[in-house]
């Protein structure tokens, strides 16, 4: 059985993709307003940033 993603991560892509989140404020006020744990959130970030590289799936990918 797969686990179901949350809700915000769908709602932080899309931000992104819509340019609306382009900054740290951005995400801070985006957790804000969704009740997001900020780690949580900049971890995501990460995880979007090394998706389909040799680098997915590393513990230190918070590291650039």
């Amino acid at each position: 059985m797969r686990k179901e993603e949350p809700a915000w991560k769908k709602e932080f892509r899309d931000r992104i993709q819509d340019e609306r989140i382009r900054t740290d404020s951005d995400i801070e006020d985006f957790c804000e307003e969704l009740g997001v744990d900020e780690r949580d959130a900049f971890h995501y970030l990460a995880e979007l940033r090394v998706m389909n590289t040799e680098c997915e799936g590393c513990e230190h990918i918070e590291y650039f």
